[in-house]
């Protein structure tokens, strides 16, 4: 990290948890491992609302495989067992209210003022992001089988005007 505001980050290991869930990943596929080769954020301080925050993806990997027949078993299994679990804990909950369950969830006075600004100024700010990504590459790995391989050269997302609307993206 440098005080002009540049953040690289080299060989991050994605967590597989997080990833099959943001992907939506089905239960017969599993995956076996995310990688960032570099993951670089440049952010101008000085110029926020004139210039693009820049982030930029630089080798991304994502192997998924198939699951073999044991592992579909235990994934099964061990679903139902996610499902039985939840069924009790909702039986067993009673409706007790609490004297906490009646206050605003939004904040009033000047404080919810103040809240709303540093959100709309977040907001400008994020609207005025550009993400790259170069070299998105997905890798299908078959338990007795060939592997294939996917790879998106070049993705880039950015805003065009100073309206948030205003996003294009190109390939």
């Amino acid at each position: 990290l440098t005080i002009g505001g540049d953040l690289v980050l080299h060989n991050l290991e994605l967590k597989l948890d997080v990833l099959r869930e943001t992907l939506g990943v089905p239960l017969t596929f599993d995956i076996s491992r995310g990688f960032i080769k570099r993951l670089s954020v440049s952010v101008p301080w000085t110029n926020l609302f004139g210039q693009p925050i820049e982030v930029l993806f630089d080798t991304i990997l994502i192997v998924i495989r198939s699951k073999t027949e044991a592992e579909m078993k235990h994934t099964a299994h061990t679903t139902c067992q996610n499902i039985d679990s939840t069924k009790m804990s909702v039986s067993n909950k009673t409706d007790v209210v609490s004297p906490n369950d009646n206050k605003p969830t939004e904040p009033n006075g000047i404080a919810g003022i103040a809240d709303e600004w540093t959100r709309a100024v977040l907001t400008k700010i994020l609207a005025n992001t550009s993400i790259t990504i170069r070299d998105l590459i997905f890798k299908y790995e078959a338990p007795s089988g060939p592997t294939v391989m996917v790879t998106l050269r070049t993705f880039k997302c950015f805003s065009t005007g100073s309206s948030s609307n205003d996003l294009h993206w190109s390939e």
